[in-house]
C-alpha cells in the first residue's frame, strides 16, 4: 500500500471540494454580474445563468422558470459584495433559497477575484492536478 504525502491529501481535498461547490451551483439558479462572468460559466457547461440586470425582475424569472434556490456568484470585490446583499434580499423576497457558500469556495479555490476568469481558472486548476499526477505516477 503506497502512502500518501501531506500535499497530495491536501489537493485531493480541494478537489473534492472544488467538486461540490461545482455541483452545489449546478443545481440551482446562478446570478452574476455581467455578460463576460454569464459566457464564462456557460463555457465551463454551467447552465441557468442570469445576468444582474434588475435583480427584483430577474428573481422573479427565475421563480417563474421553476427555480427553487439561486447561486449569487458576484465579484470579490466591494462592489461585488453590495449586490451580493443586495441580490440576496431580492432573491429571498421572491421566495427563493439561496446557496451562500459556494460563491467563497469557488473563489477561494480557483483564487478568483472575477467569476468572468472561471473557465480559465478551472482550466489551469485541472492542468496543474494533471501535472501533479503524472510527476507522483512517473
Amino acid at each position: 500500500m503506497r502512502s500518501h504525502s501531506l500535499k497530495e491529501l491536501r489537493l485531493h481535498r480541494a478537489q473534492k471540494r472544488l467538486e461540490n461547490a461545482l455541483e452545489k451551483i449546478r443545481n440551482c439558479a446562478i446570478i452574476v454580474e455581467g455578460k463576460k462572468d454569464a459566457a464564462a460559466l456557460e463555457a465551463c457547461g454551467i447552465d441557468n445563468v442570469y445576468v444582474f440586470g434588475q435583480i427584483g425582475r430577474t428573481c422573479e424569472r427565475i421563480k417563474e422558470r421553476g427555480h427553487e434556490k439561486v447561486a449569487i456568484l458576484t465579484d470579490m470585490d466591494r462592489a461585488g459584495e453590495k449586490k451580493l446583499l443586495f441580490a440576496t434580499d431580492a432573491a429571498i423576497a421572491a421566495g427563493l433559497s439561496v446557496e451562500v457558500g459556494a460563491r467563497k469556495a469557488l473563489s477561494g479555490l480557483l483564487i478568483l477575484r472575477n467569476f468572468e476568469d472561471m473557465q480559465r481558472k478551472l482550466e489551469s486548476f485541472g492542468k496543474n492536478r494533471e501535472k501533479r499526477d503524472s510527476k507522483r505516477d512517473g
